[in-house]
């Protein structure tokens, strides 16, 4: 039986957090082709093609390179971790702003930021979800309003 792609990105991190190296070369990855040069990634590919997961691999690439920024994986949604705290973790405008983005490498540039500032820690099986439908039309909108209510529920904006 093939393996979910949350699955394979949370195998794909624990490599990382075997071989540094490979970690610290896709840390510096600043767009999505720069993953194209590195070997690490292609093997994340190829186990999801080989699992019949039919995302862009452009999409595929953000989620290597935002893996490798993770130091700790956590069970809250992404967006609700963005909104934690007497003030948010994550600014209404800067998630704001992460909901505009629709191009890889937009999404990962902003994501990056909000992944820094959640100390590294974010849940895995929410990244990968969330990126595998929003480069898709109709699931982005799906995605970003899953997210906007999350964030919106547990931030606390007085």
């Amino acid at each position: 039986m093939a393996k979910p792609l949350t699955e394979l990105l949370t195998e794909f991190w624990q490599e990382l957090e075997q071989n540094k190296g490979d970690r610290a070369r896709l840390r510096r990855c600043r767009q999505p082709e720069d993953a194209l040069f590195l070997a690490s990634p292609h093997r994340f590919l190829r186990q999801a093609r080989t699992a019949g997961i039919k995302v862009n691999d452009d999409w595929l690439m953000v989620m290597a390179v935002l893996a490798a920024q993770v130091e700790a994986l956590t069970q809250e949604g992404i967006a609700q971790q963005m909104a934690q705290g007497e003030k948010p973790r994550v600014s209404e405008l800067r998630f704001q702003r992460l909901l505009r983005q629709n191009e890889p490498a937009e999404v990962l540039h902003a994501l990056r930021q909000g992944i820094k500032l959640l100390d590294n820690r974010i849940n895995l099986n929410d990244l990968a979800e969330s990126l595998a439908l929003w480069g898709v039309d109709w699931g982005a909108k799906k995605t970003k309003l899953r997210w906007s209510t999350s964030y919106f529920q547990h931030a606390n904006l007085n």
